[in-house]
């Protein structure tokens, strides 16, 4: 899995460089990626040798795989705390790009790493976040993944209710989804939790129902087999303990007759829990999964010695034995010598009970031991945490001073700029004046002229003055914290932005009463398109428009329309599109302008729709300004407008 997010990892990267250099940095990242379990050494060395480079290249993409990498590295050597800090320079890294798959995936891994140290309070926090990101982008994947890890976290905290909790919230998210994977895997998760809050009969029901579905392989049918035969086995532990009073069932025992038919079922019991057991050690051996074999033998034998079949159980756990010091971990191999101490003493062999209760108890120090030394890395982690938040508190103020200093500055230049266009505009009015007194023929010649002159300055000014308004504007939308007024602000920017083109075209251009309405309408596309941060290659724009010069009165109120109708399809109709798409035509036809406006978005969105709010209301204020008629069309996906205005 681990590897699997690896290569997404550089599948993001190659959508953002193709240079030589940057294809060969890819193959190594990549290459390190793939060693990265098989030979964690490896893919450190190599990791280690690709991160300055692409730090002083300035390929964050990069630098965050390569980071993810040495954290997975250094998780494999069992060495945590050093994939911690790894993963949290990886996150620091994806946080200021716009990539929130990227950020969930580090959110992920970094909740199992703070698990696996014991931190379970900063995983928590991590999951919280993770929760919260996936919710607002809407990737319920990734939401039901947050609920479940919290529920792992519960579990590992011994707090079965809780993660019971969190786990069916993961299972109803993606009910009728297609993720059946991550279903398959939050309903064995709830099975676990089941059983750890002595629900058995739950959580055995749960994993026959899996287990008739199927499984991805042999490795998993293993487990679930060994899960059932463990709760059958635990359930007719628990039935015998309460029909006759004792832990282990002799078969030599004295019943009455009443105490034999409620035997039945533990017995039964017992019997289904054996032969699953045995299924699932014939699904290790296939699956050439020793961890599991041992396990399951060991499992096997507790089902033989509370039937007091303690040879047979013997048996089992002394090829446990063999199979857990071959491959298991620390606390299974103490588990099963545990299992065989009692199996000694039950068995009369008291010295070799004892020889391996010693043994025991050494591997039982040797885990508190490794238990003490986790603690201590887990305090050091949180101490470097603490470092580095500060650090970033410290950041983020100057942060913000440095820019509220680049506010002043801005806004005492714009104000010196616009005292210098007065001057300037009032020096060129004088001399022109002086020019006229000249001679008659040359009056009437540098009149028009003038006319020409002052059309042009006004224009200029007015876009100056609107620039300035929609400066103003800006400013007072960063000081705002509401949501709502920012946005009603931005709108109004919008509009102003919208009649400062038309001024600045007027000013440009040597008609100084009509505008050239395609070069209009390409000015305002691109505004609004950055405005709302969209790339030019994020949307693709098909504008059919003619060339031609529209009066200044028609092309104000027009502009201010097609103003309102794009940014509409840039903020609602794309939100959750791939491929966005705007077209927009404008047409003469029988002596009326035809405009034509439609994207491929969701449909009608309700901000669209809504016939009380301000920018419907002034699309039906303009339209009727001009007598024109403005049409909703349903053609397929998206929403599209058909406006109709009679040229006089």
């Amino acid at each position: 899995m681990k590897l699997l997010y690896a290569t997404i990892f550089c599948t993001l990267l190659l959508s953002h460089f193709t240079n030589a250099q940057t294809e060969t940095l890819l193959k190594q990242s990549s290459i390190a990626a793939s060693l990265t379990f098989e030979s964690p050494d490896s893919a450190i060395s190599i990791a280690q040798d690709i991160f300055p480079v692409a730090e002083k290249e300035g390929f964050v993409f990069l630098s965050i795989s390569v980071l993810n990498t040495l954290a997975s590295a250094h998780v494999s050597k069992g060495e945590f705390q050093e994939a911690i800090s790894f993963r949290e320079q990886a996150l620091e890294l994806a946080l200021n790009q716009d990539s929130s798959a990227l950020i969930l995936d580090l959110y992920k891994e970094l909740i199992y790493d703070y698990g696996d140290v014991g931190n379970y309070s900063k995983s928590m926090s991590v999951a919280g976040k993770m929760k919260t990101l996936a919710d607002s982008v809407g990737n319920i994947q990734k939401l039901s993944r947050a609920y479940a890890m919290i529920g792992d976290n519960y579990r590992n905290m011994h707090q079965p209710k809780e993660a019971i909790q969190n786990l069916e919230k993961a299972i109803k998210i993606l009910q009728n989804t297609s993720f059946h994977a991550d279903q398959r895997i939050n309903r064995l998760n709830l099975a676990i939790a089941y059983d750890e809050n002595r629900q058995t009969k739950k959580a055995l029901a749960i994993f026959l129902d899996v287990l008739s579905k199927g499984e991805p392989s042999l490795r998993d049918s293993a487990k679930t087999y060994n899960n059932i035969g463990r709760l059958y086995t635990n359930l007719a532990e628990d039935s015998l303990m309460t029909v006759i009073g004792i832990r282990n069932f002799d078969s030599t025992l004295t019943l009455t007759r009443t105490e034999r038919i409620q035997l039945t079922n533990p017995i039964s019991d017992f019997a289904s829990g054996e032969n699953y057991l045995k299924e699932a050690i014939q699904l290790c051996i296939q699956a050439k999964d020793d961890y599991m074999l041992a396990h399951t033998r060991n499992e096997l034998a507790t089902n033989y010695k509370l039937r007091g079949k303690y040879k047979e159980a013997l048996e089992e756990v002394d090829l446990a034995e063999i199979y857990a010091f071959k491959h298991g971990k620390m606390f299974q191999k103490e588990n099963i010598l545990r299992q065989k101490s009692a199996l000694l003493a039950m068995s009369g062999q008291y010295k070799d009970a004892y020889q391996y209760a010693k043994k025991q108890v050494a591997f039982n120090q040797q885990i508190i031991n490794e238990k003490y030394t986790n603690s201590t890395a887990k305090m050091e982690v949180e101490f470097e945490t603490l470092k580095k938040e500060k650090a970033l508190l410290l950041q983020e103020i100057e942060i913000k001073q440095r820019t509220q200093e680049r506010n002043i500055l801005f806004t005492v230049g714009i104000f010196i700029l616009l005292l210098a266009v007065i001057v300037v505009g009032a020096y060129k009015k004088l001399q022109n004046n002086h020019q006229l007194l000249s001679s008659q023929k040359e009056l009437i010649e540098a009149s028009n002229q003038e006319i020409t002159l002052l059309l042009k300055e006004l224009h200029h000014r007015v876009k100056n003055n609107l620039q300035l308004v929609s400066s103003i504007l800006n400013l007072q939308a960063y000081k705002l914290n509401d949501q709502e007024a920012i946005e009603a602000v931005k709108e109004g920017q919008a509009r102003v932005e919208a009649m400062a083109l038309i001024h600045r075209d007027l000013y440009l251009d040597h008609h100084v009463t009509s505008i050239d309405i395609k070069k209009y309408v390409n000015d305002l596309i691109n505004n609004l398109m950055y405005a709302y941060g969209f790339r030019p290659d994020e949307v693709s724009v098909e504008k059919v428009v003619e060339e031609k010069y529209l009066s200044v009165d028609l092309v104000i109120p027009l502009g201010l329309i097609l103003n309102e109708l794009l940014s509409n399809s840039f903020k609602h109709a794309f939100e959750d599109i791939d491929s966005p798409k705007l077209t927009i035509e404008i047409k003469e036809d029988s002596k009326q302008l035809i405009i034509k406006t439609a994207d491929n978005g969701s449909g009608t969105p309700s901000a669209k729709s809504s016939e009380n709010s301000f920018g419907i209301q002034m699309i039906n204020s303009l339209i009727k300004q001009l007598d024109g008629v403005i049409t909703s069309l349903n053609e397929g996906n998206g929403y599209s407008t058909l406006i109709q205005i009679p040229l006089n």
